[in-house]
């Protein structure tokens, strides 16, 4: 089938601008695959005038929706892209950097627990006072934000001890036995809370898993 008369059909189908929870995305080309022969290729563009957050990834599942129903009608099979100059990944506005930041203020101690009943436990807390987080990568089953600390000092039950000592030990003795996860729902877990109020941060199929994680700055 002609690549203009495909676009044009999907145009009537979905609209030439399709508004996704306030981002404007438009549909602007269809090629054939440069993968498989026989299946086409749509890109999308967008504008974003309401400063909507988002993740790349789930603006992607949201239009594959819109393509997948609309295969059925031309009955030929497209893959759905964004257009190169579109920068992937997360994009925060100021009120969620700001809500994610307070969730990450709140945390000043880190409390975590090594040893074992046969040798004793050791009870650690390291002081950390938040300079501000990062975006880091994604893929398509999960993503990455860490919380910038600046590690004040830190004890040993109750003890006070270098405080390099302790970061040691929480990253070598503790972190490798607990669950990927730990620092996310341990810490950070109202973060959850805050992503599923904007929904081209949430992924409604669980496919996509946020991970907030802590890096020491000295």
């Amino acid at each position: 089938m002609d690549t203009e008369k495909i676009l044009e059909l999907f145009k009537k189908y979905a609209g030439d601008k399709i508004d996704l929870y306030g981002l404007i995305v438009t549909p602007v080309l269809v090629e054939p695959s440069f993968k498989t022969k026989g299946q086409y290729n749509i890109f999308f563009n967008f504008k974003n005038p309401n400063n909507v957050s988002y993740l790349t990834e789930l603006v992607l599942n949201e239009l594959s929706e819109d393509v997948y129903s609309f295969e059925s009608i031309i009955n030929e099979k497209m893959n759905t892209y964004l257009v190169p100059t579109i920068k992937k990944g997360l994009y925060f506005n100021n009120e969620l950097k700001e809500k994610i930041q307070n969730v990450f203020d709140s945390v000043k101690i880190i409390k975590f627990v090594t040893g074992t009943p046969f040798i004793g436990y050791k009870r650690y807390e390291i002081h950390v006072k938040s300079i501000g987080f990062k975006t880091s990568h994604y893929d398509d089953d999960s993503f990455y934000i860490y919380n910038h600390v600046k590690p004040i000092k830190a004890t040993k039950n109750g003890e006070e001890i270098d405080v390099e000592d302790a970061i040691f030990e929480y990253y070598e003795n503790f972190l490798p036995d607990k669950e990927t996860y730990w620092e996310t729902e341990n810490l950070y877990s109202p973060i959850d809370a805050i992503l599923n109020q904007y929904p081209l941060l949430t992924d409604r199929f669980g496919h996509l898993a946020g991970y907030y994680d802590t890096k020491f700055i000295r």
